[in-house]
């Protein structure tokens, strides 16, 4: 019995010691005793260094661990759309694709088109600068390039003049332009004054020559955003003048094509649609909610799409007795949309060929060989297209 007391004491000896061991080894102090100089340990937020003091190995005060912050996820960035979810149609007009399907087009005509520039004979005005004639020279040349597959004129006259060249317009014009007003003709030096204190309007036509002409006034507020669509605008004009009977076309086309390629090809800055784009279209709204020709104080589809029926048969200028805006406000707006709808639906290739048919059928007739579907049943689709731009500003 002596001999197995003994026994079961050294069992918890050997076990209260073990005890103390791992409660030691647990356990960390400054100044406490370790076993080795550099064995580092961390405990209750610090790291303890074993350090040499005298003879003996011995803890230090420690240094406070503080924990790296965990990363956070990385979130997965969305794609990034590169195309409709459904294709463009007249009956799919998605607002946020429309717009940039049909710069597409007009971008990829401009980098394919013919470097083309018709004899070209400038009338400038006195008060004028060579750099202002040149901003508007670049946009020019851009543009007699881009039509160049369906209209190559070999001589044009172009007339440019600000507000201050009133006393001489006209019969600088006339003498070296061949541009000399008569009957109903546009007197330029009275549209100056009419338009006082702005002077930023502009005309196409032809001389008394038959000649291809325009004139632009360069003054006050021509420098404006919008403005830079002028000199293609016009251009435009003439394309059209030279391939459709003007008799068979409704004025939405004529004005808002033109409002259209101006818009475009007078900002254009390359494959990038530019974002000032949306600005230049919606400024053509400003005058279309307020015309007084085919009201339309608060739009609407029903409205619209009688508004672009509207624009058959009718005078582009000047307004009629009684009325304060002419038929092209009714047109600019929804007119270049429906021109924009109608290049990203069936491109621009399409709508050359359909301006190139309006010499020898009529519009109607030339809308549905191209399009798939007369103009009548496109008015209600791309109305729908309208409303939505306009209540998006853009």
């Amino acid at each position: 019995m002596k001999r197995q007391g003994r026994l079961l004491a050294l069992v918890l000896a050997i076990i209260l010691a073990g005890g103390s061991v791992a409660a030691n080894a647990a356990t960390i102090k400054a100044g406490a005793t370790c076993s080795k100089a550099g064995l580092t340990k961390i405990y209750s937020g610090k790291k303890y260094t074993c350090i040499k003091s005298g003879r003996k190995y011995i803890w230090n005060k420690g240094v406070a661990v503080i924990a790296a912050p965990k990363p956070s996820p990385t979130p997965t960035p969305s794609p990034i759309a590169t195309a409709p979810a459904q294709p463009i149609t007249f009956d799919n007009l998605d607002t946020k694709w429309v717009r940039k399907i049909a710069y597409d087009q007009i971008a990829a005509g401009v980098a394919n088109s013919t470097n083309y520039v018709p004899n070209i004979t400038y009338v400038i005005g006195p008060s004028l600068t060579a750099s202002r004639v040149d901003q508007e020279k670049q946009a020019l040349n851009r543009t007699s390039s881009f039509w160049s597959d369906i209209f190559k004129p070999s001589q044009v006259f172009i007339g440019y003049f600000t507000e201050k060249d009133v006393d001489w317009v006209d019969s600088a014009m006339c003498s070296q332009a061949r541009y000399c007003p008569s009957g109903g003709s546009v007197v330029i030096s009275k549209v100056i004054k009419d338009d006082t204190p702005w002077c930023n309007s502009a005309m196409a036509t032809n001389n008394n020559d038959g000649i291809p002409f325009f004139d632009q006034c360069l003054g006050n507020g021509s420098d404006a955003i919008k403005n830079r669509q002028t000199g293609p605008h016009e251009y435009t004009h003439w394309v059209q003048q030279a391939n459709a009977n003007w008799s068979w076309v409704p004025n939405w086309w004529t004005e808002g094509s033109a409002d259209y390629f101006g818009n475009t090809l007078g900002i254009y800055n390359g494959a990038t649609m530019p974002a000032q784009l949306d600005e230049m279209s919606y400024n053509s709204s400003y005058n279309w909610v307020r015309q007084d020709l085919c009201p339309m104080p608060e739009p609407t589809v029903e409205l619209i799409t009688k508004c672009f029926r509207y624009t058959y048969n009718g005078g582009g200028a000047p307004p009629g007795n009684g009325n304060k805006y002419m038929l092209a406000h009714v047109s600019y707006y929804m007119g270049g949309l429906a021109t924009e709808a109608m290049i990203a639906v069936k491109g621009l290739a399409t709508f050359k060929a359909f301006t190139k048919d309006l010499k020898t059928i009529t519009f109607d007739t030339a809308f549905e060989k191209h399009y798939g579907l007369t103009a009548d049943e496109f008015y209600p689709k791309v109305a729908k297209y309208v409303l939505a731009m306009y209540q998006q500003k853009r």
